[in-house]
């Protein structure tokens, strides 16, 4: 066999090359190979690829040769190869190849390794730290995402022009995690990666106000709502915390935390419509009725204590309540006896009224149970037979 001849300037240069037979047999090897390998070159050249690359290694460039072969692998190609060295020890080194067609040998691969320690060692650092973090971000229970643009937005247009851009320059997802195709009912068999950002991200009224608050936040803002489209053809709202990779006021990509809220707004619609309800019925009792807040003041009331007193119902919000009505015990020690429900207490109390009169009233008074409601009480008025019928006079004369 004859000798594969190499330009002499290989001989000596930083990084370790070496030509492959298509039968696996070491043609060349230059020095820094051969020193990186522990082994005199003179016992490399003849010899079988797999004395020195791992198994894997081996399949994976067997598969290329065959490819090359049948013409599906041209031009150059990188790779990953795990050498042993002399003292047993197996290293992984980045490395490109190609294939071509020798007169002497048939086809060949010319493999460059890279052997710059500090440089090798922090690309396989920032490889481990990529791969950690891709773990955590995959498996996360919050959903993540990145949204980079094929075309960049400029953010120094018009706030109306920047809105355009967002939502018709090329973009796509750089990154979803599993979490994401979940929120967005995405069959678990598909990635979510390859869809288009449109399909779930439309431009809607919405939508728009969600950017128009993420660039007065300067792409830096928590919990910003958008109305988001799923895969099962429901509208979906969620809550996005946001951050941007700016160069120059040309916005690249913009990232952040996706939190499903639908739930949260279909229960504020049930409760805001069972509070009408409630306030419907409460304008329908004859008694009156005071809601106090923790400081003593009052929060709330229905119609008919305007009635019995007089005082307009928006002039008494956020008034104390000892300036309508006044006990012989203070708030605190209304607050302390009292409870929700059957716990509620009965208190004699003195109610003024806006002529000038003074009404002696029983107050039922009871705290609320709700925790976001917790310290606030609930009074509810009665006064004399005489006193209630003067009271429905005036409001049957009022009809």
């Amino acid at each position: 066999m004859h000798p594969f001849r190499s330009d002499d300037y290989l001989e000596e240069a930083p990084i370790a090359f070496s030509v492959l037979a298509a039968d696996g047999t070491i043609l060349y090897a230059n020095a820094a190979e051969a020193e990186f390998l522990g082994l005199e070159r003179d016992i490399l050249l003849g010899r079988s690829a797999d004395t020195v690359y791992s198994a894997p290694t081996i399949k994976r460039l067997n598969a290329s040769f065959d490819k090359a072969q049948s013409g599906a692998l041209t031009g150059t190609q990188s790779i990953r190869v795990a050498l042993r060295t002399k003292g047993g020890q197996q290293r992984e080194l980045p490395a490109t190849f190609n294939i071509s067609s020798d007169p002497q040998h048939g086809f060949i691969m010319r493999l460059v390794k890279f052997l710059s320690g500090p440089t090798v060692a922090e690309l396989e650092r920032v490889e481990r730290d990529n791969d950690v973090l891709a773990g955590i971000l995959a498996t996360a229970r919050d959903a993540t995402y990145c949204i980079e643009f094929d075309e960049p937005v400029d953010l120094t247009a018009p706030e109306h022009e920047i809105i355009r851009q967002v939502f018709e320059n090329a973009c796509h997802w750089r990154y979803c995690n599993e979490a994401m195709g979940r929120i967005y009912s995405l069959a678990s068999c598909e990635d979510l990666n390859m869809r288009d950002v449109r399909e779930v991200f439309p431009r809607n009224p919405d939508n728009e106000a969600f950017i128009r608050m993420v660039i007065e936040g300067g792409w830096h803002v928590n919990s910003a709502p958008s109305r988001d489209h799923r895969y099962d053809g429901a509208d979906i709202f969620v809550d996005n915390d946001v951050r941007a990779h700016i160069v120059d006021g040309w916005l690249h990509r913009f990232w952040g935390v996706v939190r499903d809220r639908s739930g949260q707004i279909l229960k504020e619609r049930h409760l805001k419509a069972e509070a009408g309800q409630a306030l419907d019925l409460l304008g329908a009792v004859p008694d009156p009725i005071i809601v106090i807040n923790r400081e003593g003041r009052v929060e709330g009331a229905n119609p008919a204590l305007e009635w019995w007193l007089g005082w307009p119902l928006c002039e008494l919000l956020g008034t104390k309540l000892d300036s309508i009505l006044k006990f012989d015990v203070s708030m605190r020690v209304l607050a302390t006896e009292a409870g929700p429900g059957k716990q509620a207490i009965r208190r004699y109390a003195t109610a003024l009224c806006s002529d000038g009169r003074r009404l002696s009233v029983d107050v039922n008074v009871a705290t609320i149970s709700l925790q976001e409601a917790q310290g606030r009480l609930v009074m509810t008025l009665r006064t004399t037979e005489s006193h209630h019928d003067s009271a429905n006079t005036a409001v049957r004369r009022g009809a």
